[in-house]
């Protein structure tokens, strides 16, 4: 038995010995390995880093207002236009709600005819920025900008707007 033991552990020292012999350099593979891996994932993360836009959301200012939203698609968008038309309209209608609402907690009494608000926001709203991320999702910033706007509501005048 204790032969057996002795020429097991032979056999895989010759085999451990011969991989260093030919491949001597492997000693530090594992260091070239990480500085692989740390290189790919910086350039990972520097595409990344310029793709991403400003996304602050509430007032800017006394006439202009910004929400941002995500919008998944529906489960009967089949094609790829049809699954980007119905995350963007399904992230469109998450800022438009949002909107109103920020509209609302902004009028006296925070009491509001709710059309009057929607008219508001279907007639102002634009959107600055859309994408498409990863196949999965819309990313939408819009606006909605009015002289005064914020004192308006604030009067409980919208009607002028």
């Amino acid at each position: 038995m204790y032969n057996y033991v002795l020429k097991k552990n032979k056999i895989l020292t010759n085999i451990w010995e011969s991989y260093f012999k030919f491949g001597g350099y492997m000693k530090y593979g594992y260091i070239i390995i990480i500085i692989f891996a740390l290189l790919v994932s910086c350039k990972s993360a520097e595409k990344t880093v310029n793709n991403n836009i400003n996304f602050n959301e509430g007032w800017v200012n006394e006439n202009k207002f910004i929400a941002t939203s995500i919008g998944y698609p529906n489960g009967y968008a089949v094609t790829k236009d049809e699954i980007e038309t119905s995350a963007f309209n399904a992230a469109l209608a998450l800022s438009k709600v949002k909107i109103e609402n920020a509209f609302a907690k902004e009028l006296p009494n925070k009491k509001y005819e709710n059309d009057e608000l929607k008219n508001i926001v279907e007639k102002y709203i634009k959107v600055e920025y859309s994408s498409f991320v990863d196949d999965r999702y819309c990313q939408i910033k819009t606006t909605v900008e009015y002289n005064n706007l914020l004192g308006l509501l604030r009067n409980g005048n919208i009607k002028k707007c």
